[in-house]
């Protein structure tokens, strides 16, 4: 069963160590860190940051490190609750978790050469060969192909997914929903899947519609009523609604810096996500909206007296 607080917490950690694994790496290999800095410098070019290139590439390294972290939980997902014939990280049981290291071994065996990071690559390249699963390991859309982890890292990272428990020799993080567990239904194309009964039961992008977000902070002067926006709306709409209310806040509610910066931390919150899921061009904004964002707050970050990398402080206190 998925232990939704325990398991936020390790993957946090393990986001921070992907995180600096990364940076260490692109420091000490010019030709990994090529490719970040090409991208850095026609977002200059374009005056989408303003950002120095460090404080940039911190931005999409963190950006990466997450998609790692969610691809990886994602493939646990599909092969915990059997969605997936072939596990490639783990098993929900002993004989699915041997033979995903026989996988494993396989794999070495057929490329001896090759790194535990290659072999992340190589499961993550057949599971979005798989029908349905193109889209969410697209090479163009998902950040997780920019920059890979060191081989040490991707070890470690391995073993993160396999560690069990020595009492009972379980699977710490497991990803089993008895809702979904083989059901056969989950490997239909999309079509068949809506067509089914439980289908009918879910609301739109998953979420009910009695659930919100909350800004706390956010209230206006003389109306205590919370600031609140509907939980099902994507990383987009949260960021125009955000900024929208910033704006608003700023030039006719005359809002002090401090009382802003809540404010902004929320959309720095966001960014790392428009930049993953909603970079396409827009028309509306004459560029995607994760290089929109990063540009609108690096401007109201100066008027504020701060700076984007502050703000992100400020967000994780």
């Amino acid at each position: 069963m998925i232990t939704p607080k325990p398991l936020l917490s390790a993957l946090q950690k393990r986001g921070l160590l992907l995180e600096v694994d990364r940076r260490a790496r692109c420091n000490a290999q010019p030709e990994v860190d090529a490719p970040l800095r090409k991208d850095y410098d026609a977002a200059r070019e374009k005056g989408r940051t303003g950002l120095t290139y460090n404080a940039w590439r911190d931005e999409e390294l963190t950006q990466i490190a997450v998609a790692w972290i969610l691809a990886g939980v994602f493939v646990r997902f599909l092969e915990n609750n059997e969605l997936i014939d072939v596990p490639f990280l783990a098993g929900g049981n002993a004989a699915r978790h041997q033979r995903a290291q026989d996988e494993h071994s396989l794999f070495f065996r057929q490329h001896p050469t090759a790194s535990e990071r290659d072999y992340f690559e190589h499961v993550f390249n057949t599971v979005g060969q798989l029908p349905g699963m193109k889209d969410f390991f697209d090479r163009r859309h998902n950040s997780l192909w920019r920059v890979g982890p060191t081989a040490d890292a991707a070890k470690a990272l391995l073993e993160f997914w396999r560690k069990t428990d020595p009492d009972t020799g379980r699977i710490i993080h497991d990803f089993t929903d008895p809702s979904v567990s083989g059901k056969s239904e989950c490997r239909m194309p999309k079509p068949d899947i809506k067509r089914s009964p439980w289908w009918k039961l879910r609301g739109k992008l998953d979420v009910p519609k009695e659930h919100w977000l909350i800004y706390p902070g956010a209230e206006r002067e003389g109306d205590p009523s919370p600031v609140i926006a509907w939980a099902g709306w994507d990383h987009a709409q949260q960021a125009q609604g955000l900024a929208a209310y910033c704006i608003d806040a700023s030039q006719n509610r005359d809002w002090a810096s401090e009382k802003l910066k809540p404010l902004l931390a929320g959309l720095v919150d966001l960014l790392p996500w428009l930049k993953q899921w909603h970079n396409e061009f827009n028309p509306d904004f004459s560029s995607g909206l994760g290089d929109y964002f990063a540009g609108f707050l690096d401007e109201e970050a100066r008027k504020q007296g701060t700076t984007v990398e502050a703000l992100n402080r400020f967000r994780t206190r």
